[in-house]
């Protein structure tokens, strides 16, 4: 019996063997090309790469790949830390070979200064290895590209605050509290001395050596536990001090960003190559290894920068005196530059250097290529008049706004008249007046005459210069030029699109004030959200709606919030056809129908403040997080091989994926 129980298993094994043996074989004769593994990476790997299949040979591998990056659009976010919030700006720069979001690091205006992310943490510095044959000053003066032997001497102490221990004051107080101790008579007291002002003046060369120094203190508290110091212990703390100091510079040195910076962050872009920051007291370009300073000194037209616009490899400055053109690291002409408008620039955006728009104190002003313009040509129609031109071209649609318009279409055209002599009275009473030395100021005390407005010529058919609007209420914060005329530009009180036929404010819509509703009332029904207060909201009506006061009555329209686009809008950027808005109630986008809240990652209800594009990949920051769009990449993979060779040299084994 135990003996059929032995044979039985026995006999099984060999069944199971058996058949296991037939399937391989099977297996190995059926369609071999399945055995052939596609791609060189995959056959390299052994054939270990089903659950790594990241490119095109993931249709044979693992088709699941394909929806992954980098085959696939993907979200990516990083979290911004405490101290560094909120995230003001950011900028994009290539600092690596390949075209992937990867490829860049990630600057921005934090609330510590200027940070860099390099996909993996927060960087505030740069590290250098040194060279004992190098000292701070000639780090900083090449790093920072400048021969100003001031500036260079203020950087460089800044550098050493970054790297050393622990401040210049307080090797003062130690050299101080030390010279206080040792008796003037001590042969030891005059090298002692010498050893701490040369210790001292070590501090900007970073040349301290710090366990040394607490060696210093050591000494000198065991001294102060005697009433008197004898000359051996004077000796060994002049010795110490004198350790104290290297002979050579740190071997690693912190270069901090904002060494470089001194003053307050106020804007920041990239090109391709360059990272530009402003400030207000001028510009800063880095190129990767050196930044290089543009002030007004060297030509900008004002101290402050106050925008920056990327305009293919040159940026256009916006500062509080008017526009300037960078290309690289220093001023370029500016297309029109003698026409150019005048005044604190509040946005930029341009499709090239010969379509530029900007904002000066609420009003557009364009360069075509040839011109500056605060207007627009305007083919008159049959039913046109001044007030219906006031009205097509009103942005708020109130009467003190088409009030005004009128008053700039009378001026523009006033302005447009080609200039005239003086007349035979006006020529007269002049020389009368040289003749009989009449005072100037009493010559201009004589009653004005009032002017008539230069009447318009509204026939149907005539080209007419026309003003682009009344002015802009807001802080004017993002242009983006569509085409060469359309635009759309981000308020404080929301998104507004421009078009050769007119203006459309957008986000609001009509409400008729109901019986006894007061202005707070509705203001109340308003859900506030994101960085919106009651206050900025009450405000934004007061001005869309030209009110005085915060008063309305019954039957009374008034325009009121209805969609995100009217809530403060920080930045616009069109990517792939789809146009992104960053506003205090989240990202928005556009995509070429609708807009729509952009809810990936949670960023449709998020106050969103930045947007940086650079080779069409995409990030955006919120306060205390930076998202990355990384785009899914197109692949192809062939391959070619000749199979089974010694067997036929004419059967091939091909492939051919695409993604």
């Amino acid at each position: 019996m135990k003996l059929k129980l032995l044979v039985l298993p026995v006999v099984l094994l060999a069944v199971l063997m058996s058949v296991a043996s037939e399937v391989k074989a099977v297996s190995e004769a059926a369609v071999l090309y399945l055995r052939i593994a596609p791609g060189a990476r995959a056959a390299g790997m052994g054939e270990a790469f089903v659950a790594i299949a990241d490119d095109a040979t993931a249709t044979h591998w693992n088709p699941a790949g394909l929806g992954t990056y980098p085959l696939a659009d993907s979200w990516r976010q990083a979290s911004v830390p405490d101290h560094l919030r909120p995230v003001e700006g950011i900028a994009a720069l290539k600092s690596r070979g390949g075209s992937d979001y990867q490829a860049y690091e990630v600057w921005a205006i934090t609330a510590k200064g200027l940070a860099r992310y390099d996909n993996e943490s927060w960087n505030f510095g740069e590290t250098f290895r040194t060279k004992s044959t190098q000292t701070v000053r000639q780090i900083v003066a090449q790093y920072f590209n400048t021969t100003d032997e001031e500036r260079i001497a203020d950087m460089a102490h800044r550098v050493a605050e970054a790297n050393n221990k622990k401040s210049r004051d307080y090797l003062v107080n130690l050299a101080d509290s030390a010279m206080a101790v040792i008796p003037e008579d001590h042969e030891s007291y005059e090298p002692a001395q010498r050893q701490f002002d040369s210790l001292i003046a070590a501090y900007d060369q970073c040349r301290v050596d710090w366990e040394y120094v607490q060696e210093v203190e050591k000494l000198l508290g065991e001294a102060r536990e005697d009433e008197t110091i004898t000359e051996v212990e004077s000796d060994r703390i002049s010795f110490a001090v004198e350790k104290a100091r290297h002979r050579t510079i740190y071997e690693e040195l912190v270069i901090p960003y904002g060494v470089a910076l001194g003053g307050e962050l106020t804007a920041i872009t990239s090109t391709e190559d360059y990272l530009v920051v402003g400030t207000d007291k001028g510009l800063l370009v880095y190129n990767g290894k050196n930044w290089t300073a543009i002030s007004a000194e060297a030509g900008l037209p004002g101290e402050r920068v106050t925008t920056l616009e990327r305009v293919g490899k040159s940026v256009l400055v916006g500062t509080d005196n008017g526009i300037a053109l960078v290309t690289g690291t220093s001023l370029a002409t500016l297309p029109g530059a003698a026409t150019a408008p005048v005044g604190k620039v509040e946005a930029i955006g341009a499709k090239s250097i010969q379509d530029i728009w900007l904002v000066i104190d609420g009003q557009l002003h364009q360069f075509n290529g040839s011109v500056w313009s605060e207007g627009i040509s305007y083919t008159v129609t049959i039913d046109d008049t001044i007030e219906r031109l006031a009205a097509k071209f009103s942005i708020y649609d109130t009467e003190a706004e088409q009030e005004a318009y009128i008053n700039r279409l009378y001026a523009m055209q006033s302005a447009s008249e080609p200039d005239t002599a003086m007349s035979d009275t006006t020529m007269m009473d002049t020389t009368m007046a040289d003749t009989l030395g009449v005072d100037e100021a009493e010559a201009e005390s004589e009653p004005e005459i009032e002017s008539t407005p230069t009447p318009l010529n509204l026939e149907p058919g005539t080209e007419i210069m026309v003003p682009f609007s009344a002015g802009i209420k807001g802080k004017v914060n993002a242009i983006l030029v569509q085409d060469y005329d359309r635009l759309l530009i981000g308020t404080e009180y929301g998104m507004l699109r421009f078009t050769p036929t007119g203006w459309t404010l957008m986000g609001y819509s009509d409400y008729t004030v109901a019986e006894g509703e007061t202005f707070d009332d509705i203001v109340n029904k308003r859900r506030l959200s994101g960085m919106q207060t009651a206050e900025h909201y009450q405000q934004a009506l007061m001005a869309v709606n030209g009110l005085d006061q915060p008063e309305v009555s019954a039957g009374q329209s008034i325009k009121v919030y209805s969609a995100p686009l009217a809530a403060p809008i920080y930045e616009i950027q069109s990517r792939s056809g789809e146009i992104y808005a960053a506003t205090a109630e989240g990202a928005i986008a556009y995509d070429g129908v609708v807009w729509q809240r952009a809810d990936e990652t949670g960023l449709g209800s998020t106050d969103t403040r930045d947007i940086a594009m650079s080779n069409d990949e995409f990030w955006l920051t919120t306060e205390d997080k930076l998202i990355t769009k990384a785009n899914g990449r197109n692949e192809i993979s062939f391959m070619h091989v000749n199979w089974l060779p010694d067997l036929a040299d004419d059967l091939y084994y091909e492939f051919l994926s695409f993604v």
